[in-house]
């Protein structure tokens, strides 16, 4: 499993949330690469990587969420679920200054892979099928908004 760790305590400077961040990019990519199929995974929980934004000494701990994407071809979702989450790429701004309580506080965002394989038993947030970003709603159900694949 490819995995990526966002500092949450670096991104909830700047803004309220981060799920609508990943659904709209993610709809956007599922649209523009139908064939794409992968499912994403997330855990939070505390770490010590790479802390080193406002509020962190060099080796403090922090809130993270750690993102794992299995399938075909997942590279380029977990690079989309970054690029998303740290310069808001493919986010409708409407979006983005809904969630937006700090601007001066963007540029701190960190959401990198981490420097060794991380294992984690992680819940299914996310997956990539048909063109479309789909989210479970309950325990066997999952939907989709068409607004997800707009930009």
């Amino acid at each position: 499993m490819l995995t990526a760790e966002l500092d949450e305590d670096s991104f909830f400077l700047a803004f309220d949330e981060w799920g609508s961040f990943i659904e709209y990019s993610l709809g956007k990519y599922a649209k523009a690469h139908p064939d794409i199929v992968a499912s994403v995974y997330t855990r939070r929980g505390p770490s010590g990587n790479h802390s080193r934004g406002e509020g962190h000494s060099e080796h403090r701990w922090h809130s993270a969420c750690f993102i794992g994407v299995v399938g075909r071809n997942s590279a380029p979702i977990l690079d989309t679920i970054a690029l998303a989450l740290t310069n808001q790429v493919d986010v409708p701004k409407e979006v983005v200054e809904a969630c937006l309580k700090d601007e001066t506080k963007k540029r701190q965002i960190s959401c990198r892979n981490p420097s060794e394989y991380i294992r984690f038993k992680a819940d299914p947030s996310w997956h990539v099928e048909d063109g479309h970003c789909w989210a479970p709603q309950g325990e066997d159900v999952w939907f989709t908004k068409v607004e997800w694949g707009q930009g």
